[in-house]
């Protein structure tokens, strides 16, 4: 996390980014269990050194984000613009965000809606 919440070390049905959830029950779906102090010695080091608390042995961890999304497009299947049925929601096969209806301008993120491939 010191480096921030960098897109190229997570992956999935759309590719590389930040993936985030509206409800923490899809978060709790991607959370690996850390079972042993030392894991993870930086983390271990802010959550249980510094304020001298013990490392319980199973532990799972949520980072909670509040984020602005910009100008987003909305997709069920991550292929189809949810609003434009006709456009793409990707301006390339690298997975660029398709521009703006009427602008040069990308998008500046992807909001996947239930449904679809998308459960």
């Amino acid at each position: 996390l010191a480096g921030g919440l960098n897109e190229r070390f997570s992956g999935g049905l759309f590719g590389n980014g930040t993936y985030l959830a509206e409800d923490v029950a899809k978060n709790d779906q991607y959370c690996t269990r850390d079972e042993k102090y030392g894991n993870y010695k930086d983390l271990h080091r802010h959550l249980f050194d510094l304020p001298k608390v013990k490392h319980p042995e199973d532990i799972f961890y949520v980072i909670f984000c509040r984020v602005a999304l910009g100008h987003f497009v909305r997709t069920r299947d991550a292929l189809h613009d949810m609003d434009d049925g006709a456009r793409s929601v990707w301006s390339n096969p690298e997975r660029e965000l398709a521009t703006i209806k009427g602008t040069q301008t990308l998008h500046h993120s992807l909001l996947a809606e239930t449904g679809g491939r998308i459960q």
